[in-house]
């Protein structure tokens, strides 16, 4: 009967051990999906703030080109209002053609 208590006895102990090393990797499985859970956060808001730094830049320069459009624009109307001055007759020859053609153009059309 001594040897029956003994193994009972030894079998609680394994069965101890067994639940405590259970909790143990509860507790690392919890720790490692926590520090996952970090690593992804961490990885998200970098990605997030390159993202936004692109977005920044890429809108910079399109207000870059807009600027040198606007330049380039108002130096054409100052070329073509200079042009018309210098030689008004040779301007309202001009108009008239391309007020012909796209006449024609359109009236094709339909």
């Amino acid at each position: 009967m001594a040897t029956a208590k003994a193994q009972t006895n030894g079998s609680a102990t394994a069965s101890e051990d067994v639940s405590a090393q259970i909790a143990a990797l509860k507790s690392d499985i919890a720790g490692l999906t926590e520090a996952l859970g970090n690593y992804a956060s961490a990885k998200g808001n970098d990605a997030k703030q390159r993202a936004s730094e692109q977005i920044d830049t890429l809108a910079q320069k399109g207000r870059d080109s807009a600027a040198i459009v606007s330049q380039e624009t108002e130096k054409l109307a100052q070329t073509t209002g200079d042009l018309i001055r210098q030689q008004p007759a040779a301007a309202v020859g001009i108009a008239a053609a391309l007020g012909f053609a796209v006449g024609l153009m359109t009236s094709r059309r339909g």
